[in-house]
């Protein structure tokens, strides 16, 4: 890393830790990992990020919410994050890659978050990172190679180019979920659900967002706006944001098929173990066909991991 003084604008942004040298002592006892041969270290600035605040139909002035500095540490067969607490103090997380249930990255123009959800023990735990965007590169770099090194849970079968596949849906959702895809990953399904609301009540008020759903052979991928429709609305072309969420496979153990009256729910059920430590099942609600011809691409991983 090279040494910036303390106006240099680039410390606002994250960046990458060359040398292990210039961390602080405690920071550097909490993210090295004797075993890792090749852990990449990156510096996550503090920060303070509005807080939108409303009593009623008055909007309030905002409110800050403020993040501590942290360090991201990606080994490989773990992750740690490590923050220096207000008290000067260090506190770190060990996230092995095999318990590494969830990952969630959200971007709204030149804010961004990353939130990992894995199994501690006998608990579900989790821990967000808030950053600007401009550091958003560097920090997915390192999480398409902490996905690559998750077990691949579908067999090699021949399946059509990846543009192919992401050719019906629209060019937002494309583009999203062909940057979500590893180099050479193969697409086994692809589908674009349109935000979906209930077909009774009074405001039939909205299930879910715009959002699109690949399946590889090593997670299933939702890419969603970050807000439902509200009513009136036809169309989210004015929303910014854009969810990516990574389910792997390696921790599904079987998957089943919900018909309501309003649409298909495609449940994701964790291992037992996993229910036990507070997770919770991954309910994706479809149109019928939809619902279908994914069921049938992940079919193959169930019965692997059984």
């Amino acid at each position: 890393m090279q040494r910036l003084v303390p106006n240099d604008p680039r410390r606002r942004f994250p960046i990458p830790i060359s040398a292990v040298d210039d961390l602080l002592p405690p920071v550097r006892a909490a993210l090295i990992q004797p075993a890792s041969t090749s852990q990449r270290i990156i510096r996550i600035p503090p920060g303070a990020y509005p807080i939108r605040r409303s009593a009623w139909l008055f909007e309030l002035s905002f409110g800050w919410r403020r993040t501590p500095e942290r360090f991201l540490g990606f080994g490989d067969d773990c992750l740690t994050i490590a923050e220096i607490n207000d008290d000067g103090k260090v506190s770190a997380a060990q996230i092995p890659l095999a318990c590494l249930l969830e990952i969630h990255m959200e971007t709204v123009l030149l804010y961004s978050s990353l939130e990992f959800v894995w199994m501690q023990g006998k608990h579900i735990e989790t821990k967000k990172i808030e950053y600007n965007t401009v550091g958003e590169t560097l920090i997915r770099r390192q999480i398409d190679r902490t996905r690559a090194a998750c077990p691949t849970m579908l067999a090699p079968i021949p399946v059509p180019p990846r543009e192919e596949t992401l050719a019906p849906l629209p060019l937002k959702f494309r583009n999203y979920l062909r940057s979500c895809l590893l180099p050479g990953e193969p697409l086994h399904a692809a589908v674009f659900q349109p935000a979906i609301r209930q077909t009774a009540g009074t405001f039939r008020p909205y299930i879910s967002p715009n959002r699109a759903i690949g399946i590889t052979e090593r997670f299933v991928i939702l890419v969603e706006d970050r807000q439902v429709l509200r009513r009136g609305e036809r169309s989210a072309e004015r929303d910014y944001a854009m969810i990516e969420h990574f389910y792997p496979l390696q921790h599904i153990e079987h998957i089943t098929l919900d018909t309501t009256p309003d649409v298909s729910w495609l449940r994701l059920h964790y291992a037992q173990h996993v229910q036990h430590g507070g997770g919770a099942d991954v309910g994706i609600p479809l149109l019928p066909a939809h619902a279908g011809l994914l069921l049938d691409a992940l079919q193959p991983a169930t019965e692997l991991a059984c």
